[in-house]
């Protein structure tokens, strides 16, 4: 039963992992601006966007390799 449960939540990493990656992720910036501050807000949103997608994408790395260890344990 908890391997079943770990196995469980396992999946549930692996497919928010892979949400992570898709390109709708994150929202478009309104083009109501002039050009020179349309650019800039698209790097600003770049970077606090990639920062913010890459802080959950290691989390989610870090709860797989526990899970995985704890399905390695358990199945020991």
């Amino acid at each position: 039963m908890i391997i079943k449960g770990v196995s469980s939540i396992n999946t549930q990493l692996s497919d928010v992992y892979e949400l992570l990656k898709s390109d709708d992720l994150i929202p478009e910036i309104s083009n109501d601006y002039d050009e020179a501050v349309y650019i800039i807000l698209l790097k600003e949103q770049a970077q606090v966007d990639s920062s913010i997608i890459a802080s959950y994408a290691d989390s989610i790395t870090d709860m797989q390799k526990t899970v995985k260890q704890m399905l390695s344990q358990l199945q020991a």
